[in-house]
C-alpha cells in the first residue's frame, strides 16, 4: 500500500526525523503471465500420473529406441500441464516476443 501510495504521487523518497522510506526498483524482472492461453505449447512440460501397470502396458506399445527409454520412470494418477517458468523467462529475457507474457521489472519499498 506505501509502494502504491508513493507511485500515484511520483514520490521516490520520505525522509523522517529516524527513518527514510525509498522506492527502489527491483534488481530483476518478475514473469507475469498475462493470458495463460496465449503463452506457446513449447512452454509446457507434461506429467503424466496413472496407476503404474497402465503406464507400464502404454510402454510396451512404444518401439525400442530413446523415447521408450526415456519414458520408462513410471508415475501413477492423470495428466497435467505444467509452465516451465525459468525457460519461459530466459527467452524473454533474450529478447524473445512470447504472447500472453512478459517481464515486467518492479519496485519495493526500502526503510533505513
Amino acid at each position: 500500500m506505501l509502494r502504491y501510495f508513493m507511485a500515484c504521487r511520483g514520490i521516490q523518497r520520505l525522509k523522517g526525523e529516524l527513518n527514510t522510506i525509498t522506492l527502489q526498483n527491483n534488481s530483476s524482472p518478475s514473469l507475469v503471465v498475462t493470458d495463460i492461453s496465449k503463452v506457446p505449447q513449447c512452454y509446457y512440460n507434461v506429467r503424466i500420473e496413472m496407476p503404474l501397470p497402465e503406464w507400464k502396458q502404454i510402454i510396451a506399445w512404444l518401439p525400442p529406441g530413446p523415447l521408450a527409454s526415456r519414458f520408462t520412470p513410471g508415475q501413477d494418477g492423470g495428466i497435467h500441464l505444467e509452465l516451465d517458468q525459468s525457460r519461459l523467462r530466459a527467452d524473454l529475457f533474450n529478447g524473445s516476443q512470447v504472447n500472453g507474457a512478459a517481464l515486467i521489472k518492479g519496485q519495493h519499498v526500502q526503510l533505513r
